[in-house]
């Protein structure tokens, strides 16, 4: 079969690269594509909102199918466009595409059918506006109605500021809307849902959790996506089946009561709070840069999920994922979300070492008139999977974490509080796990306490990554220790000598401990999880499987002992969590 994918994202280049793998798929046409899906696929020089003419190149070329990956041809009626020549396109219609279209409809349907999000105002004025902000808790989120790609929602965190935010949609910055809203701030965690739906039936499709900010520390202005990382791992199947009963199944039948049927991909972002989910908006399609990682994991043919979705075997599927996790982290070209600079040309890219673990994928890139690749307008992401344990754990926090430790912290950088406790919780555990020492009589030692670490310090990790980016090392496992071998028991007793404090080591046994872990992972600060006993049954020390940051040159530098001395004086007493 022949295909045809609208956009020039690298969610649309990601879209190709799995499409690409099914038996059922001959040829894909990307319209109009990029430097990237150039080399897998055929580009195709045609405006995504224009209509007639990508309809007549289907007919042209058999394209027998679209797959429409942005949300404005959507928002703009291209499902039915194509639905009315009996042309097969894969997305939600005119009137089901509200749900991102309008953030006030998507609201209305929360609100007429009980799904859990939070309180809005609408307002037309900026008097409207000032009357709801003087009786409002900051911070205040202020969202413009229509489309604005990522970037019309703001977190103001005084009423000067949501004032001035609300006067320029008003007055049309984003030309999709003037409407405004205003919305409660939802304390939380995010993550991102997924479904792909036929209009009644639905498959949970993954999760993910993406960056918006441009700054490290999660700081700065708003962007369509600078990364993300598939899965989160705030999602466990508690959780889910939370967002499916409260979130996703009322929609989809929401939906149909209306006479308004959902097909397609239907992404939802979600806030958790004490293990709650609740709705913070729709997206009608893959996120970008979610997509990214999405398909790296996916185990299923791409092409035969979509195709159930109209003949009615959705309900039959079976989705399946790899066991690791995958990270993606977007490079935008300087400037970005403000003026950026055009035309930079991409170098190397012909060097990379790409497989079906590590790839690279074009956002807006063209081909110069030489078949160089350029940065048109905005950026590329790289793809990692099985790149590190801990997938969550972005570059930028790293590179954050190591700069504080060097001095090297800007007096701005030093402004946005990254303080030594948030420091402290990297490197030892938070603050609730090492007050146990100060208020239990004894501490638990789990399998007899001889599990094997080898701690590593956050700024040996950094350079460590620094390495292999600058060597452009590719398709391999690195392991990374510290300079001292320890086990559980050695570590407890090196923390209380530490903190000058003395406590009774006893030896629990793990069917004890796993009752334990089953309330306490309950509580909102879990001080033991089921999952965190699991990991404490294996050595993490060198498999002598795979390389180590020893064996290509990093030998680390700072021991245990002397860094945490650094913050031991926090629970010594008098300290802030002695007890």
């Amino acid at each position: 079969m022949n295909l045809g994918i609208i956009g020039n994202g690298a969610r649309e280049h990601s879209l190709c690269f799995k499409l690409l793998k099914s038996n059922k798929v001959n040829k894909i046409f990307c319209i109009p594509g990029n430097a990237g899906t150039n080399d897998i696929a055929e580009n195709v020089d045609i405006n995504v909102l224009d209509f007639e003419n990508i309809y007549d190149f289907v007919k042209k070329n058999n394209i027998q199918m679209l797959i429409v990956g942005p949300e404005a041809p959507l928002v703009h009626g291209i499902v039915d466009f194509f639905e009315d020549k009996d042309i097969k396109i894969f997305g939600p219609n005119l009137k089901a595409s509200q749900l991102e279209g309008s953030k006030l409809f998507m609201k209305n349907i929360c609100k007429k059918f009980n799904i859990p999000t939070a309180n809005f105002e609408e307002v037309k004025t900026l008097v409207d506006a000032e009357k709801f902000l003087n009786s409002s808790k900051f911070p205040v989120v202020v969202k413009s109605d229509g489309l604005a790609a990522g970037k019309g929602v703001t977190i103001c965190e005084n009423k000067d500021q949501a004032l001035k935010d609300i006067k320029e949609i008003i007055n049309g910055k984003f030309k999709s809307s003037k409407k405004v809203f205003l919305e409660e701030f939802l304390e939380g965690e995010e993550a991102s849902f997924f479904v792909i739906t036929d209009g009644v039936n639905f498959k949970s499709i993954g999760t993910a959790q993406d960056h918006k900010r441009i700054g490290e520390g999660d700081k700065g202005l708003n962007t369509g996506g600078m990364g993300a990382y598939s899965p989160s791992y705030l999602i466990n199947p508690d959780i889910e089946k939370k967002i499916i009963d409260k979130i996703i199944k009322p929609t989809i039948s929401g939906m149909n009561k209306i006479g308004c049927p959902y097909k397609g991909i239907l992404y939802a972002g979600i806030v958790l709070k004490n293990n709650e989910p609740k709705l913070i908006e729709y997206n009608i399609r893959f996120g970008d840069p979610e997509c990214q990682v999405l398909m790296m994991r996916l185990k299923n043919d791409l092409f035969d999920l979509i195709e159930s979705t109209f003949d009615g075997s959705l309900k039959n599927k079976d989705i399946k994922w790899t066991e690791e996790p995958c990270i993606t982290v977007v490079a935008a070209s300087k400037g970005y979300p403000k003026e950026f600079e055009k035309n930079m040309e991409i170098k190397n890219v012909k060097d990379l070492q790409l497989n079906d673990k590590v790839q690279l994928f074009h956002a807006a890139t063209f081909l110069d008139e030489k078949g160089y690749g350029k940065l048109g307008n905005e950026f590329f992401d790289s793809c990692w999977v099985q790149r590190c344990s801990e997938a969550e754990h972005s570059f930028s926090v790293v590179r954050k974490f190591a700069k504080h430790y060097c001095s090297e912290l800007s007096e701005e950088e030093k402004k946005e509080g990254y303080t030594a406790q948030q420091i402290q919780e990297m490197i030892i555990g938070s603050p609730e796990k090492m007050t146990l020492l100060n208020l239990l009589p004894f501490f638990p030692l789990y399998y007899n306490g001889k599990t094997k670490f080898s701690p590593i310090h956050v700024s040996d990790i950094s350079e460590i990554i620094a390495y292999i980016i600058d060597k452009s090392i590719c398709s391999e496992i690195i392991e990374c220790v510290g300079p001292e071998v320890m086990t559980f028991k050695e570590i407890i007793e090196k923390l209380l000598n530490l903190i000058g404090k003395k406590r009774m080591l006893i030896s629990l046994p793990i069917s004890i401990a796993k009752s334990m872990a089953f309330f306490l992972e309950k509580i909102p600060k879990p001080l033991l999880t089921r999952d965190q006993l699991k990991l404490l049954k294996y050595d993490n020390v060198l498999s002598n499987n795979n390389k180590s940051n020893i064996d290509i040159g990093i030998h680390p530098k700072r021991k245990f002992t002397d860094e945490v001395k650094k913050y031991s004086y926090m629970w010594k007493e008098g300290g802030e969590y002695s007890k």
